[in-house]
């Protein structure tokens, strides 16, 4: 096993690929990850950094499927029950029970008898959540909680009409940056090979079939060619594009919509809890827990023109909708201290809703080269399963080698940082931990401090002790100043991005790039 986890692009350049995968979201790194555990030589280029986009803004919860239910979707049903399940056995880590609640106040099939009903047929759907699964990451039962005792489960629930609440249990991801990391982690220890600041520009091809991949060093300029027979596109939101630059006979029909979770300054909830204003066409917006503060989450938007942040029009709005889903919160727009948005593929049946069905397409159907396909993924928690679809359209059904069965220790440095506790950047004696540090930044190919606190670890979670962090670890790490101020202005920068989008810049980025087809 290599002591690295990232690569550079010279070293992936020196052996031939059975696939490269491009895209460093979750999708990407479970597709090369699921390609390595079946005994193939891989490799992994990311343009920016591994999940900086769409993953990194994730809600955090493994969704066992139970909204399936609605429209008797059991295979749907099923396919996340197992995937919840496979989170929790193998990182039980980084995923953990979550209770979640659901208010009843009788519109539609929110009433508590077809809600026992759904949980009836959730039970047995589900009778195998828990096997094989560590003991304290078991998911217990669903049931509904009188009127009565709400309080007890939903204390944000409104009390008027509120005839019970729907209680079960779903997972949550604590750390989405340290799971990226220990996939890449366990790919690496299978010869994968990675690489970040990567960006895919050309597809090389020979009798109708791919033969390589030409890659750019974005810090650089360098180009290498990394020869392979098979490459999986999973670039995201960005993926239509991609699929367009290498083979410009794939006009992939997408259409971007825009989500976005609201960091709360308020305590976080006990689980993640359902609220909505009454009535049956009300949006329900669910409150989690994020590192002791609240993630409301998630406004979908259609898009016109291509952008990846909402306006300071829609915070508001969403903010609203907020305060009339749940007036105890009382909520201003000061309140809300950091805003995740990520850009999703539409659907096509209406363009202010996010795809609910992920899409493998093999190019060579349609005019392409064999051996290209993409993979527009849309559910964090299935990502695995529409992997390991896109992986069997790529080079055929593989078994898992046995060597591919067991995810490797975690690296000794890393448990000694705490990489998944914000806290514990801001309290511990950073320069004791130095050393490991600069491990963890050559082994994870760490460039700049944003990806540090960001996307290896938790440490940025709270944005009023960012730059404190920040200005601790530059220190610890022995920066000079004048690096030391650029990392932690760019860090600034970083959290600014963060913010809504002034009316002026929505309409600027209008006119500079028309939403993609």
């Amino acid at each position: 096993m290599s002591a690295r986890t990232v690569h550079t692009l010279p070293e992936l350049a020196e052996r031939d690929h059975d696939l490269v995968v491009i895209g460093g979201g979750i999708h990407g790194c479970l597709a090369a990850l699921e390609g390595a555990r079946r005994g193939l030589r891989v490799a992994l280029v990311e343009a920016d950094d591994f999940g900086a986009a769409t993953s990194w803004v994730s809600h955090r919860i493994l969704h066992g499927g139970l909204r399936y239910l609605q429209s008797l979707d059991l295979a749907r049903a099923r396919q996340s029950i197992a995937e919840r399940r496979w989170f929790l056995r193998t990182f039980p880590d980084l995923c953990e029970p979550l209770r979640c609640a659901l208010p009843l106040y009788g519109d539609g099939l929110r009433k508590p008898l077809p809600f026992r009903a759904a949980l009836a047929a959730n039970a047995v759907l589900s009778a195998r959540r828990n096997a094989a699964v560590r003991a304290d990451r078991h998911l217990p039962m669903g049931t509904v909680v009188p009127g009565h005792r709400a309080a007890e489960v939903h204390p944000h629930a409104a009390r008027e009409g509120l005839l019970g609440v729907g209680v079960w249990h779903d997972g949550l991801v604590t750390s989405p940056a340290r799971l990226t990391m220990e996939i890449l982690r366990w790919a690496s220890s299978l010869d994968a090979k990675v690489a970040n600041g990567a960006r895919a520009v050309a597809l090389r091809t020979a009798r109708a079939g791919v033969v390589g991949i030409e890659v750019e060093d974005t810090a650089t300029g360098d180009r290498h060619t990394l020869r392979t027979a098979a490459v999986i596109n999973a670039a995201g939101p960005w993926s239509a594009e991609v699929a367009e630059s290498l083979n410009p006979a794939s006009r992939t029909p997408t259409r971007p919509s825009l989500a976005f979770n609201l960091l709360l300054d308020r305590p976080a909830p006990d689980g993640a809890c359902g609220v909505s204003a009454h009535g049956p066409d009300a949006h329900t917006y669910f409150l989690a827990p994020r590192c002791g503060m609240m993630m409301a989450g998630t406004t979908h938007l259609a898009l016109d023109a291509f952008r990846d942040r909402p306006t300071e029009a829609e915070v508001r709005a969403m903010v609203d909708g907020l305060n009339a889903a749940a007036p105890g919160l009382h909520l201003t727009d000061t309140d809300v201290l950091r805003i995740d948005a990520g850009v999703l593929r539409a659907s096509p049946d209406d363009p202010a809703e996010p795809s609910d069905r992920a899409a493998v397409t093999t190019h060579a159907h349609h005019g392409g080269p064999a051996g290209l396909i993409t993979l527009s993924g849309v559910k964090y928690t299935t990502a695995r399963a529409e992997a390991a679809r896109a992986l069997a359209a790529a080079v055929g059904q593989r078994p898992i080698t046995p060597a591919g069965r067991t995810r490797p220790a975690p690296a000794p440095w890393a448990a000694g940082l705490a990489l998944a506790h914000p806290a514990w950047a801001r309290d511990a004696d950073l320069s004791a931990h130095a050393d490991a540090l600069h491990a963890l930044i050559t082994a994870e190919g760490v460039r700049t401090l944003s990806d540090l606190v960001y996307r290896r670890s938790e440490w940025g979670q709270d944005p009023r002790t960012l730059a404190g962090v920040g200005a601790r670890i530059a220190d610890a790490l022995g920066w000079d100043a004048a690096r030391a101020d650029r990392e932690v202005t760019d860090l600034g920068q970083a959290l600014a991005s963060r913010g809504p989008m002034t009316a002026g810049e929505a309409r600027s980025r209008a006119d500079e790039e028309p939403a993609r087809p």
